[in-house]
């Protein structure tokens, strides 16, 4: 697929020379482009098993692995408040919303983000979609992955004024 091949060329430099926050940002846009089944092209490891069913403990398994236990548990604690709170949520494939959530936060381990970068990744809807207050975040997870997750939820509202605007003007022309 020329997409995933794309997005394997462009998302390292991405992570060279961007802010954490942007490249979060990417890392959404680019679940959007490609299906969760495609998304094995850009990352190294499929997240749905043969039988296409989402395998949360597979993958965290394999991303806290040699990482420290502080860092192994915030992951873990990421991914149960994340179920949590996106309990009710499918995707469009109707698979549950975690696939999505975590499918950014893949991309990024496959960038060698940090562990605040992969909470935040897998935290980024949070707030935007159900009532979960950034003050919670930060008690919960720490300063910098609320603003991690806060500034992802302005650029996608920065990127919804900008959607909006564009048709407004073509509505005019």
């Amino acid at each position: 697929n020329s997409i995933a091949a794309l997005v394997g060329e462009v998302l390292p430099l991405l992570a060279k020379t961007s802010s954490l926050v942007s490249i979060i940002h990417y890392s959404l846009f680019i679940t959007k482009l490609l299906p969760v089944k495609q998304l094995h092209m850009v990352t190294r490891n499929p997240l749905l098993t043969p039988d296409n069913t989402f395998n949360l403990a597979g993958w965290t398994d394999r991303i806290t692995k040699g990482r420290p236990l502080v860092e192994q548990q915030a992951i873990l604690d990421a991914c149960t408040f994340a179920q949590q709170i996106h309990h009710s949520q499918t995707l469009p494939s109707g698979q549950p919303y975690l696939v999505h959530v975590v499918t950014v936060a893949d991309i990024l381990v496959e960038l060698g983000m940090e562990t605040e970068v992969l909470v935040a990744a897998i935290l980024h809807d949070v707030v935007e979609d159900q009532q979960v207050t950034l003050e919670e975040i930060e008690t919960r997870f720490g300063p910098m992955v609320r603003r991690l997750v806060d500034g992802v939820a302005k650029m996608k509202y920065i990127e919804t004024l900008n959607d909006h605007s564009y048709k407004v003007e073509e509505e005019n022309s």
